[in-house]
C-alpha cells in the first residue's frame, strides 16, 4: 500500500512536467498544433512498442485477436478529438492569461468526468462524492474570477472553460471500453488513443502547412517519447500496488491534486505569477474536492 502510494507521488511528479513543458512551448510562440503533434507522434511511437512487446507476450495470435479492435478504435478516436480540442484550448489558454490558473481549472475537468459517469452510467455515488462535486465546482468559479492585477486577455476564461468541458468529455468517453468490458488483451486503448490524437494534429499541421519547430520536436521527444513511457510503466504498477488493499480508486485523485498542487507552486514562485487569496483558497478547494472522491 505504502509503495503504490509512492509510486502515485511520483507519477504526480512527472504529470506536473506536462503543463511546465506546455508553458515552455507557449513562450516560444509555438502553435499548439505542431506542440500537439510532435508530443502525440513520439507517444504513439512508445506505446505501439509496448503494445508490440505486449502482443508477442501472450504467445497466441489467437489471445491478441480477442481484442475488441473496430469497437474501441471507435470510441477512442472519438475520445482523442476531445482530448484534442481539450488540448489546442489549453495551450491557448496559457498564451492570454495564467498558466497556474489554466492548468488548476483543466485538471479539476476529472470532476465533471465524474458528474457525467455518475448520470450517463449510473454509477452509485455517495453523499460525500456530492459535496466532493460541489466544493470542485464552487472553487473552480473562484479561480475564474480574473480581478487581479495581472493584465489578462477577455478570452482567457471561455478557452479555459471550454478545455475544462472537452478534457471531462474527452475522460468520460475513455471509460466506455471498461464500462461495457471490451476484451483488450494488448492495451489496444492507449495506442488508438494516442494515434487518434496524432491523426487530428497530423491532418491540422499539414492543412494549415504549419513549419516543423525544432523546439516542439525536443519537448514532443521528451514529454512524449520519455515522460508518457515511464508513467505508462508505473502507472499500471501503481495501481496493481493499490489493488492489493482495493484501493485502485485512490489512483487518479491522488495524482490529480498533486498535480493542482505543484504546478500551482511552481507558477508562483518560478513563475512568479500573482494569485489573489480567494484564488488561492480555490487551488486549495480543487484540490480538497478531488481528494474527497476517494471517499
Amino acid at each position: 500500500m505504502v509503495t503504490g502510494l509512492l509510486l502515485c507521488g511520483f507519477i504526480g511528479v512527472l504529470s506536473t512536467l506536462y503543463p511546465m513543458f506546455m508553458k515552455l512551448a507557449t513562450g516560444h510562440k509555438a502553435h499548439p498544433i505542431e506542440y500537439g503533434f510532435w508530443a502525440n507522434f513520439f507517444a504513439t511511437v512508445m506505446i505501439g512498442i509496448i503494445m508490440v512487446v505486449k502482443a508477442f507476450s501472450l504467445g497466441s495470435a489467437e489471445a491478441v485477436m480477442e481484442t475488441d479492435f473496430l469497437k474501441i478504435l471507435i470510441v477512442m478516436f472519438t475520445a482523442a478529438f476531445f482530448s484534442s480540442a481539450n488540448s489546442v484550448l489549453n495551450m491557448n489558454a496559457m498564451r492570454l492569461g495564467h498558466s497556474g490558473l489554466t492548468t488548476a481549472i483543466n485538471q479539476s475537468s476529472m470532476v465533471l468526468n465524474f458528474l457525467l459517469v455518475i448520470i450517463i452510467f449510473r454509477t452509485p455515488a455517495s453523499i460525500f462524492n456530492y459535496i466532493a462535486i460541489t466544493v470542485t465546482f464552487v472553487s473552480v468559479f473562484l479561480l475564474g474570477m480574473n480581478r487581479y492585477k495581472v493584465k489578462l486577455n477577455k478570452n482567457w476564461l471561455i478557452f479555459c472553460i471550454t478545455a475544462f468541458l472537452a478534457s471531462g468529455i474527452y475522460q468520460t468517453i475513455s471509460a466506455i471500453p471498461s464500462q461495457f468490458q471490451y476484451t483488450d488483451t494488448i492495451n489496444f486503448r492507449g495506442f488508438s488513443f494516442a494515434l487518434g490524437i496524432l491523426l487530428f494534429f497530423g491532418i491540422a499541421k499539414f492543412a494549415l502547412k504549419i513549419k516543423n519547430d525544432p523546439l516542439c520536436i525536443k519537448i514532443g521527444f521528451f514529454t512524449g517519447g520519455f515522460i508518457a513511457t515511464i508513467v505508462q510503466f508505473t502507472m499500471y504498477k501503481a495501481m496493481d500496488l493499490l489493488a492489493l488493499n482495493d484501493a485502485v480508486y485512490m489512483y487518479y485523485p491522488i495524482v490529480t491534486a498533486l498535480t493542482i498542487l505543484l504546478y500551482s507552486l511552481y507558477s508562483m514562485f518560478v513563475l512568479k505569477e500573482k494569485f489573489r487569496p480567494l484564488q488561492i483558497l480555490g487551488l486549495f478547494g480543487c484540490a480538497f474536492g478531488i481528494l474527497l472522491l476517494i471517499i
